[in-house]
């Protein structure tokens, strides 16, 4: 979480780095009402990236509900063959032995 006093403070000190006096003078005299803008700022970005996260969730729920199968298959296959999962990971992943799972994969390399 970033911190809205901090910012307001960085802020303050690479202004007074770069020689902008004008606006030094006007973070001094307004620093509580920057503060409190930059909590609001802060806080909504947060409240954005959370609904967002929710609704990443929720679509990934749904395309997984709608998943046929044979697209499942081939996802766990890739992933294994990629090196992503390991041989018992794809096998539990497609409710299978790991015999049958080698199985499939030579099956699979018959046909391609």
């Amino acid at each position: 979480q970033r911190d809205h006093v901090q910012f307001v403070s960085e802020l303050r000190e690479e202004c007074e780095k770069k020689r902008y006096g004008l606006f030094v003078k006007f973070i001094d005299d307004h620093k509580a009402e920057m503060e409190c803008e930059m909590e609001q700022v802060f806080k909504s970005e947060q409240e954005y990236s959370d609904y967002m996260d929710e609704r990443d969730k929720e679509k990934e729920k749904e395309v997984i509900k709608n998943i046929t199968p044979e697209i499942e298959m081939n996802m766990i296959v890739k992933l294994y063959n990629k090196k992503q999962i390991s041989l018992e990971n794809a096998a539990s992943n497609l409710n299978m032995t790991v015999p049958e799972f080698e199985e499939l994969l030579k099956k699979q390399r018959k046909s391609a």
